[in-house]
């Protein structure tokens, strides 16, 4: 006979306090699994308040109106947005700063919402670099690239370039410019005029003419017929030097400004001039004096003192030397050879080579530099074209400059120097420009068409 095990009961009190429990467990897992699930970061208002970032390059800023113009470096997009004292600006060390402390040209994250364009933060990017104080800036325009202390970096179509605050364009940065650059990564995304240039122009300094013309520290030119000096802005000391005749003047030297030194009361005695004949084989030689080319198939008026020349051609050692004029005048023979070179002085009423202290001529150490060599025309290794030209079209009545000296009014054609030029355009009533050229070495004429002038207030 089988028996049953006999269940024990459970008391009715005890079951009902099993049953709450287990229904209190179930409910305290779901709301756990709810939180978890739907758990959000903590929002830091200052950091997160926003929808919506992007790198841009500040444009411009009303304090009036509070709002900042932000060019989106990838998006190619401009914004306008309305800035308050809640909006959070900062630096790139994350201190906090005010807008005007931001300047035109610097690169920033931006962060906003995108359905309200509300701007809640603006901070100097950390990802951004800089580079101060940068002068003669190669650009390479067909790549579009930029090189910057042996570095190369790209650009694109989107590049802001500023001058005092108003946008420009790469066609008006100059070789005598001082540029803030700014970028990220290999990119320049803004370039910044911190320094820009202004114009000398001289009056009444014929005695002059044929010396050089000191400019600061940075410009030694020679001085010629109705030139234009581009310098840049600034204080400045000016030298000129034609042999004993000397004169100094100080200058302070605005952005975009033309000022005219007038040189009357300079002369040179009559007595002081002496006049040179060169005998320079072989044929064909150039010669240069003070930096200057000369012709010297007749005798070359000289002011008594000393002066630098240089005679060179191709497949010859070039010579170069102090000539010292003195009491008579004297024929100069030069005689180049490759690796060698013959000087001799000459009395020209007699023909027979100087003994006298009156005229001399020395030559200058090869590893000496020339008082000339950062003159204002040279701007890079150029040769001449003379199967091809160069054509200025517009714009039409300015006078035109090609590295300072005068070449006549627009449209002007002339003859092709390959390399790395200056151009100033001026007219009477227009302000004074000037920009960098490049002109290449592809057998072709080149064709340049500038902006047209601006009225002068």
């Amino acid at each position: 006979m089988n028996q049953r095990r006999k269940r024990k009961k459970i008391p009715l009190g005890l079951l009902a306090l099993i049953i709450m429990c287990l229904l209190c467990s179930c409910q305290t897992n779901k709301n756990s699994s709810y939180k978890s699930a739907t758990k959000q970061p903590t929002i830091n208002k200052t950091e997160n308040n926003y929808d919506t970032t992007f790198i841009g390059v500040i444009k411009d800023y009303d304090e009036n109106k509070k709002n900042v113009t932000v060019y989106d470096i990838n998006g190619k997009m401009e914004y306008v947005f309305d800035y308050n004292g809640g909006t959070d600006i900062k630096d790139e060390y994350d201190a906090v700063i005010t807008m005007p402390q931001i300047e035109i040209g610097e690169i920033v994250d931006v962060f906003y919402y995108e359905a309200s364009q509300k701007l809640t933060a603006l901070n100097i990017s950390k990802d951004a670099w800089t580079y101060n104080k940068v002068g003669n800036l190669v650009t390479d325009k067909t790549a579009q690239r930029m090189k910057i202390s042996e570095r190369n970096f790209r650009y694109d179509e989107g590049l802001l370039l500023f001058s005092e605050g108003e946008p420009i364009d790469l066609i008006d940065l100059h070789a005598k410019d001082e540029l803030m650059i700014k970028g990220v990564g290999s990119r320049i995304c803004s370039i910044v005029v911190t320094t820009g240039h202004g114009y000398i122009r001289l009056s009444n300094y014929s005695d002059f003419v044929g010396g050089t013309i000191e400019v600061g520290y940075g410009i030694i030119t020679p001085i010629i017929d109705d030139m234009l000096i581009v310098a840049r802005e600034g204080e400045y000391k000016v030298l000129l030097e034609n042999g004993e005749l000397v004169a100094k003047k100080n200058v302070k030297l605005k952005r975009n400004e033309e000022i005219t030194l007038d040189m009357t009361g300079y002369k040179m005695p009559e007595d002081r001039i002496g006049y040179v004949r060169f005998d320079i084989e072989p044929y064909g030689a150039d010669l240069y004096i003070n930096g200057a080319s000369v012709d010297y198939a007749d005798p070359i008026k000289l002011n008594y003192g000393e002066h630098t020349i240089q005679v060179t051609m191709t497949g010859y050692n070039d010579f170069n030397g102090t000539l010292t004029i003195g009491e008579s005048t004297p024929t100069i023979s030069i005689r180049l050879a490759a690796g060698t070179y013959d000087v001799k002085s000459e009395d020209s009423s007699t023909g027979q080579t100087k003994t006298s202290n009156d005229t001399t001529i020395e030559e200058e150490d090869e590893d000496k530099t020339s008082k000339t060599s950062d003159s204002e025309n040279t701007t890079g290794t150029t040769s001449i074209d003379k199967e091809h030209s160069i054509t200025v079209e517009s714009p039409a009545g300015a006078s035109l400059y090609l590295n300072g000296k005068r070449m006549g009014t627009v449209p002007i054609t002339f003859t092709k120097e390959i390399g790395t030029h200056i151009i100033v355009l001026s007219e009477s009533g227009f302000v004074t420009k000037s920009y960098s050229v490049e002109v290449l070495d592809d057998g072709e004429n080149a064709v340049f068409n500038f902006p047209d002038m601006i009225t002068s207030q």
